[in-house]
């Protein structure tokens, strides 16, 4: 039986994996999922240089945390909520995957779920996200500001390299 290839050359099969032709297998690519990128340098989203660290400060103090030293700082988190998957990037907005069932096909499809601007994430038990809702008015989104990350998937932390 002949495998189905892709036009990189990558074959397909139903077991959730793909391997190229040269034998090696990688996982399947979801919709969800975001190529991995270098994490930049300290910042924080609308402000300036000059006052970003005590913005970040305030923002600490928001969540009832003293700021980080900057090895400490965060720059993404991926967590679970409600049975789906969140990526909070600092400067990015809130993205939200999830699998809907269509009745009509017969199979799940992803959806991504936009929302308010991440402004800081901080590290404790629970880690907590600060956003710009209702700091720059209502930005529509569905999350108290600044809100608790329960199951954690994976973190980020700003490049510490100038």
């Amino acid at each position: 039986m002949r495998q189905k290839r892709d036009r990189m050359g990558w074959r397909l099969d139903d077991g959730g994996s793909d391997a190229r032709a040269d034998g090696v297998m990688r996982p399947r690519a979801k919709p969800g999922d975001v190529l991995p990128k270098p994490a930049p340098a300290f910042f924080v989203p609308y402000a300036t240089p000059e006052i970003e660290e005590s913005i970040y400060v305030d923002l600490a103090a928001l969540c009832g945390m003293h700021a980080p030293k900057p090895a400490g700082r965060i720059y993404s988190i991926t967590f679970t909520h409600d049975g789906e998957e969140w990526t909070a990037t600092v400067g990015e907005r809130l993205r939200g995957f999830y699998y809907r069932y269509d009745r009509r096909r017969g199979e799940a499809s992803g959806i991504y779920v936009r929302s308010a601007v991440v402004l800081a994430i901080f590290a404790g038990d629970p880690f907590q996200v600060v956003t710009d809702q209702g700091i720059g008015g209502d930005v529509g989104s569905k999350w108290a500001n600044p809100f608790y990350v329960g199951q954690l998937s994976s973190v980020t932390y700003f490049s510490t390299s100038s």
